[in-house]
């Protein structure tokens, strides 16, 4: 169980200890639970449909799951074309704090609840509960592209850009997290980071198209996440 005392090490321990019990079990039996729903109520093939299920593994850690359709994909036709967000999340000694591992990169997202008063309040959510801004971001953030930025006294900060803004943080090694402290909405993001996005972006196109034509290595859970980042980016509504 994740409690106050547990340094970083122990927390990722924990963390990934449930994480794979969640991947080799649960997981697969709430994809045909959605899967199964999307069917019963007729959900039109092309919407993303989210669901969030709320579960507490045998550690007695609380986790929040969210799944939907892809966003790259036009029309969901089977479990093969949702994907899931499970975030574990506890009161460490700083507060709140939301925790979203990455298996094939061995990388912690920790989203402190500041990050979250910030979501709430600079997308107008005006929800009352934490845990349903938690949820919402999930929902329509599922995918982040992060760029580290060095300075010059050894601190190493992020900028991660997702469909509604940017998550800004800082990086942390042995372990691997990435600490998102706050959140920019689009509209507020500063020309010097609209710049910074836009090379982020013509990074991750060009990756995509070199992964397709074999130039680079491929690897499926990186280009499935790049394609569906920018098709969740599509997604941005213009003011």
């Amino acid at each position: 169980m994740l409690v106050p005392s547990m340094n970083r090490r122990e927390v990722t321990a924990e963390v990934i200890k449930d994480i794979s019990h969640l991947n080799s079990v649960t997981l697969r039996r709430l994809f045909d639970e959605y899967a199964r729903e999307r069917q019963k109520l007729k959900i039109d093939k092309a919407k993303d449909y989210a669901r969030h299920y709320s579960i507490k593994t045998a550690s007695k850690n609380p986790w929040l799951i969210s799944i939907k359709k892809c966003a790259s994909k036009p029309k969901f036709q089977g479990v093969q074309d949702a994907m899931a967000w499970p975030v574990t999340y506890f009161y460490s000694k700083i507060g709140l704090q939301v925790f979203n591992y990455y298996p094939q990169d061995t990388r912690m997202d920790v989203y402190n609840g500041h990050f979250f008063v910030r979501y709430n309040q600079r997308m107008n959510l005006n929800l009352n509960s934490l845990t349903d801004v938690i949820k919402y971001y999930f929902e329509h953030n599922g995918h982040l592209s992060t760029q580290l930025i060095h300075r010059d006294d050894g601190i190493i900060n992020t900028v991660s850009v997702c469909k509604d803004g940017m998550a800004l943080g800082v990086h942390l090694t042995d372990p691997f997290w990435i600490i998102h402290n706050t959140f920019i909405s689009n509209d507020l993001k500063k020309k010097s980071q609209q710049k910074m996005e836009a090379k982020m972006l013509h990074k991750i196109q060009k990756e995509i198209l070199n992964e397709k034509l074999g130039i680079e290595p491929f690897d499926m859970q990186t280009h499935k996440a790049n394609l569906n980042l920018m098709a969740q980016l599509s997604q941005r509504k213009i003011a």
